[in-house]
């Protein structure tokens, strides 16, 4: 899939916004306060537009409402940018949202490297890799289930396993034909509202060119279909909207693990373009948002 011109006009013009002077970063704990209404009344109502910012999270309802009335009121012409994959009043487009990740590195690593700098190089040899760092329950709960498998890479920092840097994980998913994403969920319900919150592990999976399953918010996968990408969710029966999906998640991860090594190079060669396409409009997305970089 490419992107339209109307699509691409949109990217630009809320990109240039996002890196201009009228850009406004909030942590979500300001959200609801009396001091960060007065400030944010005050910059909104002196400027023509201009974006609020939360680049690397999402929003829950009563959050999201707060800062959609106030902008209701004091300029409409405003935009709330943060890592959504849904279309929001006021919102930024989900593709610039997707884009912003473009320039993702780890901030703990002493030289800036940007994640999707990587060139692959790696030969496929593993069946899958599911890797994942913050502890949630919803993620313990999964992990505990598949965690004695030993036909791909499991690890979870949250649960003892130690970081890997940048370039040493990349090349582990390089080298696997799955990928199992968990993106965060905050809720057991998986649900915190209008917002479908992503992360850099999505884009991770298709940089690498793997054979994605994306678990997440609910909804997640239908809004990454509809904007043009593939996962194998629905390949597998994987509803990601349902209550029992966790549990169906646990047996399509024992099942790729007692797949052959052919069966699963048979998969990936049908799915071949497929993949190709999940990289091509992601580079495309990635490329409108590089010229604003430094580096």
């Amino acid at each position: 899939m490419k992107l339209s011109i109307e699509h691409k006009d949109r990217i630009e013009k809320e990109l240039s916004l996002f890196y201009s002077e009228n850009s406004r970063p909030f942590l979500l704990k300001e959200v609801g306060t009396s001091k960060f209404e007065k400030e944010l009344r005050d910059y909104i109502s002196t400027r023509e537009e201009g974006i609020i910012t939360r680049k690397g999270e999402a929003l829950n309802d009563s959050k999201l409402e707060w800062i959609q009335n106030i902008i209701k009121k004091e300029n409409p012409k405003f935009k709330i940018q943060c890592s959504t994959l849904s279309e929001v009043e006021f919102g930024t487009h989900p593709y610039t949202n997707y884009a912003l990740w473009g320039n993702r590195n780890y901030p703990n690593e002493e030289k800036l490297y940007y994640l999707f700098n990587h060139i692959s190089q790696n030969p496929k040899t593993t069946k899958y890799i599911l890797a994942t760092a913050k502890q949630t329950k919803l993620r313990d709960s999964i992990l505990n289930r598949v965690s004695y498998l030993k036909n791909g890479i499991i690890r979870y920092v949250g649960n003892g396993d130690e970081y890997l840097d940048s370039q040493e994980l990349l090349n582990l998913y390089d080298s696997s034909y799955f990928s199992i994403v968990l993106e965060t969920t905050y809720n057991f319900n998986r649900y915190i509202g209008n917002c479908i919150l992503f992360s850099e592990k999505t884009p991770i999976a298709f940089h690498t060119k793997t054979l994605p399953i994306i678990f997440g918010n609910k909804s997640l996968n239908k809004n990454l279909q509809h904007l043009g990408w593939f996962t194998m969710n629905d390949w597998f029966g994987l509803e990601d909207t349902s209550d029992t999906s966790e549990s169906k998640l646990v047996k399509i991860i024992k099942k790729i693990d007692g797949m052959s090594i052919k069966e699963i190079e048979n998969l990936y060669e049908m799915f071949s373009s497929k993949i190709e396409s999940n990289l091509n409009l992601q580079n495309e997305l990635f490329k409108l948002n590089k010229k604003y970089l430094a580096v």
